[in-house]
């Protein structure tokens, strides 16, 4: 240390410039770097978010086909039961839409379960358009055995959980980048 107190005045204000800027250096690569990370949090966040979102309007849709559904069982003729189809057929399209965009902010890790949800739609999808058919094109009467049948009563009651699941699944924190 005794070489610092030989040096000229000039010199260690330009050793201590030195030291500084290089501190200040660091601190500016820390910074960017907590700014990276915050950036990439954000946008998990964000797609938890969207993906809570498209969970609750899939949800959504189920009910108004469900719904609708239960306007053809009560209906007494295919002309009164024709009110409640178009409703199906919209709800069940906008399904489908949703669950595609869903399915581009779907974690690799969280695959498997969107898989099985989207599985679910799509049967779900063709139980429902075919109630509609019945209830529309042949009686509202075979619609209502259709739509309460076993097989039928089986999917309604497996896919609804299914789909009220899928997007508390996406709700959870982010993953630490």
């Amino acid at each position: 240390m005794s070489w610092l107190t030989n040096l000229k005045i000039g010199t260690k204000v330009l050793l201590v410039t030195c030291f500084l800027i290089a501190v200040a250096g660091l601190i500016g690569l820390a910074s960017l770097e907590t700014l990276f990370r915050s950036e990439d949090l954000v946008q998990q966040m964000q797609d938890a978010a969207n993906r809570s979102i498209y969970g609750e309007r899939v949800n959504a849709m189920i009910y108004a086909v469900v719904m609708d559904s239960r306007g053809i069982y009560m209906s007494k003729d295919t002309d009164s039961a024709g009110k409640f189809a178009p409703g199906i057929a919209s709800n069940l399209d906008a399904l489908q839409q949703n669950m595609t965009a869903w399915h581009g902010l779907i974690d690799p890790a969280d695959a498997e379960v969107f898989d099985k949800a989207q599985a679910d739609a799509d049967q779900f999808v063709k139980v429902r358009s075919e109630l509609a058919r019945l209830g529309t094109q042949e009686a509202p009467q075979k619609a209502r055995d259709f739509g309460q049948s076993c097989q039928s009563h089986g999917l309604r009651q497996r896919d609804r959980p299914a789909c009220q699941k899928q997007p508390r699944t996406h709700q959870r924190h982010p993953r630490p980048a």
